[in-house]
């Protein structure tokens, strides 16, 4: 066997040894993306607990919410500056499900959320007062078009905060 023979063949090799690493760093970057969506998904849930939490441990805090939820400026200054904490908490866990959820029906179903939370008067009064000057401004605007929907509809379907809320079907 001559040389140039030798020579090819290991070109041909080489070619070939390049073709599969690059395979398998395409596999592990796709691996390595959805174990990232994963993440992100989880870290967007564990947001929304967080922001649960206080109304479930906390009798007190829990009655402040349903108070304010239904009437802010009825609140005591003290009870104002918890119900906008709380608030403040929960509209940051949206953000964040949002931005780190890229997900058409999961973003949806943090949309139809701020919608349920902004069919309440204290909450809306809460949200033009405060709330819009706690988030940035992509979300504060998607959060105001849902506040004038919410106004402009009048909604006949307003539940209650004790009520279960079903979000509309979702077209593909």
């Amino acid at each position: 066997m001559n040389w140039d023979a030798i020579g090819a063949v290991g070109e041909v090799l080489g070619a070939l040894g390049v073709i599969l690493t690059l395979g398998y760093l395409a596999l592990q970057i796709r691996v390595n993306a959805k174990a990232m969506d994963n993440q992100s998904f989880r870290d967007a849930q564990e947001f929304v607990t967080v922001a649960c939490l206080p109304l479930v441990e906390d009798a007190e805090v829990a009655e402040i919410y349903v108070r304010g939820m239904k009437s802010f400026e009825d609140l005591n200054e003290i009870e104002q500056v918890r119900f906008h904490y709380l608030c403040t908490q929960r509209i940051h866990a949206a953000a964040a499900n949002m931005n780190l959820v890229h997900d058409k029906v999961s973003n949806r179903e943090t949309q139809f959320w701020i919608e349920r939370m902004m069919r309440n008067d204290g909450f809306r009064a809460w949200w033009q007062q405060r709330g819009q000057w706690v988030v940035a401004t992509p979300f504060r605007a998607m959060a105001e078009e849902l506040r004038l929907d919410v106004e402009s509809h009048a909604l006949e379907e307003k539940p209650s905060l004790g009520e279960t809320y079903r979000a509309p079907e979702i077209a593909s």
